[in-house]
């Protein structure tokens, strides 16, 4: 056989190009079929893809490699007396297009404040319903402890911290942190990637004023939003950077400083986190002002409650006293906060050391369950995420995938984000299923 072909006349030449053209059209498109079924199953499974129908709100879909870590059986908000439904129609509100803010406050302890759970949150809400600011933001650097990623708060002068769970006389205000000034010059640096026009300071009832710098002072200020322990500052533009100075001028002042809230002034959602290292539901109960209706400045339109892990270690765990410590929280906020809603949230599984080696606390499903039991008895929502991480050696699964850290206790931020996905995918379902919406 020839390496080379036999010379072929022009009206055979002719006829061979038409059918290597029709050869080549017939494959393109076929080629074309394929890559649109491929699109049409990404769309369908792969992370953050959405569906959309004319009225639902997107849903989160995880990653298929992830899938297999979540039981989306047991991935749902439970809510039988459909305490959530108020907030459904205020997001639906602005999902149309309405004008204000919803206002989300979520408690916790270490896993809320690393700020990874609740950034992501704070992105799918605001992704959906609109971005009305930063939030709450709370100077845990200043208190030597992690802050969350996307802001720092310093000051360059002398300053001392407490915490909620330090052995305290009094109470560091609702965020569970207080930073006390110690010069009379006062001041304090925010940096946040969350351009902002206008901030909330949060502060003890007696501290002095503090005010922005000239170039983003509006020249007068107004007192409608403020309280004995909350100012409100109006910028003349927007900004990422703000210097608070002012002077204590008096021995009665107090600069002490709970956290600020950073705002842009357009409608939509702001996430409000409060995260504190070791805190358990005693801590929030007793040594903060949240149960004083120390929060009541950002109008919560829900609380949510992510607490239970750091009651579940020492050999002192007792199920019936961590049902009524959790049942007492929830009565005290439902007194504190009539008529917001509420959702509490289980942890996941995570160990502890035991002979020298970690293995699985098994208080926690007896957390998750009596949890969800104090929820249940005070007529308000929750989420199980004990059940709907995979249950019994979940902490394992997770960790393997690169979830959880070594500990395996906290997760990593991969784990993290993962986790918000879930309780978002949980949540979207109840929004479109409740305002009856098609999936």
């Amino acid at each position: 056989m020839s390496l080379f072909p036999t010379r072929i006349s022009g009206s055979g030449l002719r006829k061979q190009t038409l059918k290597i053209f029709a050869v080549a059209v017939i494959m393109v498109a076929a080629a074309f079929s394929v890559l649109l079924e491929i699109g049409a199953n990404t769309r369908q499974h792969f992370e953050n893809e959405p569906i959309i129908t004319a009225d639902s709100i997107r849903h989160t879909y995880l990653r298929p490699e992830l899938r297999t870590l979540a039981d989306s059986t047991a991935n749902v908000i439970v809510d039988s007396t459909e305490a959530l439904l108020p907030l459904m129609e205020k997001l639906r509100e602005l999902q149309c297009g309405g004008e204000g803010t919803v206002s989300i406050l979520h408690i916790g302890d270490s896993h809320v404040q690393a700020g990874f759970l609740t950034g992501r949150l704070r992105e799918l809400f605001q992704r959906d319903f609109g971005d009305a600011g930063r939030g709450l933001i709370t100077p845990h650097r200043m208190a030597r402890m992690n802050e969350a990623p996307d802001y720092v708060i310093t000051s360059r002068f002398r300053h001392s911290a407490t915490k909620a769970t330090d052995r305290l006389d009094g109470k560091p205000g609702f965020t569970g942190v207080a930073v006390k000034l110690e010069t009379l010059y006062n001041e304090l640096s925010i940096r946040s990637r969350h351009p902002f026009t206008a901030v909330t300071v949060f502060h003890a009832p007696d501290a002095p004023r503090l005010s922005e710098s000239d170039e983003l002072n509006i020249g007068s200020h107004c007192t409608a939003h403020d309280t004995p322990t909350s100012t409100r500052i109006a910028l003349s533009r927007s900004t990422d950077t703000l210097i608070l100075s002012g002077f204590t001028t008096s021995e009665w002042n107090d600069p002490t400083f709970y956290g600020f809230s950073l705002e842009n002034g357009l409608p939509g959602v702001l996430y409000h986190a409060v995260g504190l290292n070791g805190a358990a539901f005693e801590h929030f109960a007793n040594n903060t002002t949240i149960l004083d209706g120390g929060a009541a400045a950002l109008a919560p339109d829900i609380i949510i409650v992510s607490l239970g892990t750091n009651n579940c270690y020492g050999n002192n765990f007792n199920a019936s006293r961590l049902r009524d410590s959790a049942s007492d929280f929830i009565r005290r906020l439902k007194e504190s906060y009539p008529g917001v809603p509420l959702l509490v949230t289980t942890p996941m599984e995570s160990h502890r050391l035991q002979g020298g080696r970690r293995v699985a606390n098994p208080n926690i499903v007896t957390a998750a369950r009596e949890i969800c039991a104090a929820a249940a008895d005070n007529n308000i929502a929750w989420w199980n995420f004990y059940g709907a991480a995979g249950g019994a050696r979940a902490m394992d699964r997770w960790h393997a995938r690169g979830l959880a850290q070594t500990d395996r206790i906290h997760l990593t931020e991969s784990g993290y984000v993962l986790q918000a996905d879930m309780l978002y995918e949980a949540f979207t379902r109840y929004y479109n299923e409740t305002l009856h919406f098609e999936l």
